[in-house]
């Protein structure tokens, strides 16, 4: 569960319940539309991650020319991205993941499948080369804390600001219960589940720039 919100009050909320920081990394999506379907209608998600650890706080850099996503769906200025790493660092990780559509309509579950990517590159040329194209890009800073056995994700998202994400792995037995599980800890945190956003953030990079 996902909600807009200042990431200063949820510090001291997360120390009070003695949340264990799990790490802050800088990750850049690429995200990608199939040649048969438009995922934003049937509600997937296909895309490479790039994630690396971050040292400085500063923002990502743009890895590609500009030219390489379509410019009706270039969704973070070129002119608004710093360099802060070399995206051949030994530090970078790259994943694929792909994203079923929502299977309820008061949280953002949803199937997932993610697979490691030793050559980042040659996958995209692969997807490519089978009529997959670059359709956006999101860049964020995540910080990583674990606590009552829920990831809690403060996210500063370029282009849209700071968000906090709740999350739990749940089976469809439990699916219920960690959606309940989730809504509880936003309220420990102060906000207010009711608020939460189902919309990517692709999504939302698409609505501002709109």
């Amino acid at each position: 569960m996902k909600v807009k919100a200042p990431h200063s009050p949820i510090l001291a909320r997360l120390d009070a319940l003695g949340a264990r920081m799990e790490g802050v990394v800088h990750q850049e999506d690429l995200y990608f539309q199939a040649p048969d379907r438009d995922f934003a209608a049937t509600d997937e998600a296909l895309r490479i991650r790039h994630q690396s650890q971050d040292d400085s706080g500063a923002p990502f850099h743009q890895t590609d020319p500009p030219d390489q996503v379509a410019p009706s769906h270039q969704v973070i200025p070129p002119d608004q991205i710093a360099s802060s790493h070399h995206p051949d660092s030994p530090r970078r990780t790259s994943y694929l993941t792909y994203k079923g559509p929502r299977v309820e309509a008061d949280s953002k579950t949803r199937l997932e499948r993610e697979v490691l990517l030793p050559d980042p590159d040659a996958m995209e040329a692969i997807l490519q080369a089978l009529g997959f194209q670059p359709t956006g890009r999101v860049r964020k800073l995540r910080r990583r804390y674990r606590v009552q056995g829920y990831e809690v994700a403060l996210d500063g998202v370029e282009g849209l600001g700071e968000f906090v994400e709740v999350e739990g792995e749940a089976g469809e037995e439990d699916r219920a219960a960690v959606a309940e599980g989730c809504r509880s800890l936003l309220q420990e945190l102060g906000l207010d589940p009711s608020e939460q956003i189902r919309r990517s953030y692709l999504e939302l990079l698409r609505e501002a720039g709109s």
